[in-house]
Order: C-alpha cells, then structure tokens, then sequence
C-alpha cells in the first residue's frame, strides 16, 4: 500500500516534478494569461487603469481580436473533427483499422468529445496552448439506477468494463508538461503534471491535487496504426 506522507518517494517525485515543470513553462503561462486579458477586453496595465480612474481619464478597449479568433474558432465549431486511423504495414488493415475507428467514434459521441475538441482549440487560438484528456470508466458509472439495477440482475459481468471517454480542460494553465522532449509533436514526452482543484469538505476550503501521468508508447507487437484528427 501507498505510503501517503510528505517523505513517500512517489509523492516526493510528482512534487519535484510540478514545480520543475511549472518553472520552465511559467513565460509562456505568464504570456498566455496575458494574451487572455486582451482578448477579454482589458489591454491596460493596472496601474494606469487606476491612474486614469484617479483623474477621471477615458479608459478606452476597442475589441479588434474577437472577429479573428471566432472566423479561426468556428471552423471547428461547423466542420467536426475526428479521430482518423489508417493502417501501417505490420498485418494491420483497412478493415481493423475501420473497426478501431468506430469505436473511437462510438467514445467520441458518447463523451461529447467534440466539446472536448472546440475547447482545446480556443485556447490554442486565444493563449496559444491548449488541452482535452483521454481517460478510461467504468460503463456502469453513466447508468440511471434502474439501469443499473438491471444490469445488476442480468448481466453483473459486465460491471466491471471500462470505456474510454474525452473530457473538457477548461483552464490550459492547469496542464504542466515534461519540457525535455525533443519531437515536434512531443511524442517523447514521458511524464506530464495535471493541477485538480478540489473542495476540502467540510470546510469548503481548495486544495490542490496533483497527479503525474506516466504516458507511454504501446504498440501493438503484430499489427501498428497511425492516429490522425481529420
């Protein structure tokens, strides 16, 4: 069992490992955050804001990036993106390839992935970064409790299944990747911190959880594929 205390190694890692992180990539957040002010329409440092207040000065914000960033962002908004699988040699073909595909599209659709998408790409567009994860429940866990219950009662087996499902990252500032990798893509990233705000019940006060995901290559030994969004 996992030692949960400050001296654990596994702890001691993941927080030597957000705070290096954070360091390395706090320009660009710091750039980013900024980018975002402009977009919502406060371009003005805050001290001559408050000058200007202080004297009764105009404060004067012209909105000259939201027609470009909404002509960039609703393109993906009308045309959806998906998930787009072509075989690579090695035994696979274009039939388990299509079969792969549909259910990706099927997890796709039933987790709403396109929201997940649009999300990633606004703020791409707005700060220049930005995310959606990927992750694996439990079937059940998305059933109404008369479901539940008869599923329960006819198939218990299937309790126990997983799918994978896309989720929204709402603050792109919240994900801290390994900056050490080398491919343009960062495919060779091998380690990536995501920051979880989360109540402290009963007190209601927030607290901040960290997680380091450990991303590794699994291809298969017979049969590889190339993912691509189309």
């Amino acid at each position: 069992m996992l030692e949960q205390s400050p001296s654990s190694s596994l702890l001691k890692e993941i927080r030597e490992n957000y705070t290096s992180f954070k360091l390395e990539w706090q320009p660009i957040l710091q750039e980013g955050d900024r980018d975002i002010l402009y977009v919502s329409g406060n371009p003005w440092d805050e001290k001559e804001r408050d000058f200007r207040d202080k004297y009764d000065r105009p404060v004067m914000t012209f909105d000259e990036l939201s027609p470009y960033i909404n002509q960039l962002v609703n393109d993906p908004r009308q045309n959806k993106r998906s998930i787009k699988i072509n075989p690579r040699g090695a035994g696979a073909t274009d039939t388990t390839a299509q079969l792969r595909e549909d259910k990706l599209r099927e997890a796709q659709y039933n987790s709403r992935a396109q929201s997940a998408f649009t999300t990633a790409f606004q703020g791409a567009a707005e700060r220049s970064y930005g995310w959606f994860g990927i992750n694996s429940r439990l079937v059940a866990d998305g059933l109404t409790e008369e479901q539940y219950a008869e599923l329960v009662k006819e198939s218990p087996e299937k309790l126990f299944e997983q799918e994978l499902y896309f989720y929204r990252i709402p603050n792109p500032n919240s994900v801290l990747p390994n900056p050490c990798f080398r491919e343009q893509d960062a495919s060779d990233m091998t380690e990536c911190c995501k920051a979880i705000m989360r109540s402290k019940l009963p007190v209601g006060r927030k607290i901040k959880a960290f997680a380091s995901l450990r991303i590794t290559k699994r291809l298969s030994r017979r049969k590889n594929y190339i993912c691509s969004m189309a």
